[in-house]
């Protein structure tokens, strides 16, 4: 989704498109930090598929699933929200730390402090993307994330170039996608 804001803040200012790298940086951080959500549910999900089972076995790995499934949600639902915190506490300082000049900090700080908030959206979309692909379903996923880039691109396209929002549009469309996305893979999910 940083791609679909890049190329479409990049169409209203070479300063606004500036302040948009180290907000990239900080969120492939953070979310390649928490990647193990994922990782991990990938790997429970498809040891439980992996064995030939009775029926009697298949119902008591179905409620071991279901329970790991709602202990991973919690973790990323708590991870995401401590992670918000975190960075909607020090913005500006991590921004420095990214290389975000002084003249750029404004429109960087807008768009951090909107995207902050799809933090728990994005780590349950990992953790969501990590039990279908455990259990062998990649389209699931593929059909998610192809939905939720074409909500941010709508949203950028209408935010940023109809409407004329700026950094914060890019943000807000980001920001929607990724939740989006999140309800997309619960609704699947149950």
């Amino acid at each position: 989704m940083s791609l679909v804001d890049t190329a479409c803040v990049g169409q209203i200012g070479s300063l606004q498109l500036a302040s948009l790298s180290p907000n990239t940086a900080i969120f492939n951080l953070v979310f390649q930090v928490f990647a193990f959500l994922g990782i991990a549910t990938t790997s429970v999900f498809a040891s439980k598929a992996a064995r030939g089972v009775t029926a009697e076995e298949h119902s008591q790995q179905k409620q071991v699933c279901s329970t790991l499934m709602s202990n991973a949600l919690t973790l990323a639902v708590v991870c995401g929200v401590l992670c918000t915190v975190v960075m909607e506490l020090v913005p500006v300082t991590l921004l420095t730390w990214m290389g975000a000049s002084p003249d750029m900090m404004s429109h960087a700080l807008t768009y951090f402090r909107i995207r902050a908030l799809a933090c728990p959206a994005v780590m349950v979309m990992c953790v969501c993307q990590g039990a279908f692909l455990g259990q062998q379903d990649a389209w699931t996923p593929l059909k998610v994330f192809v939905a939720a880039g074409l909500i941010n691109l709508v949203g950028d396209w209408y935010l940023i170039l109809q409407a004329g929002t700026g950094v914060a549009g890019a943000a807000w469309a980001t920001l929607f996608a990724q939740y989006a996305g999140a309800l997309m893979f619960l609704v699947r999910t149950c």
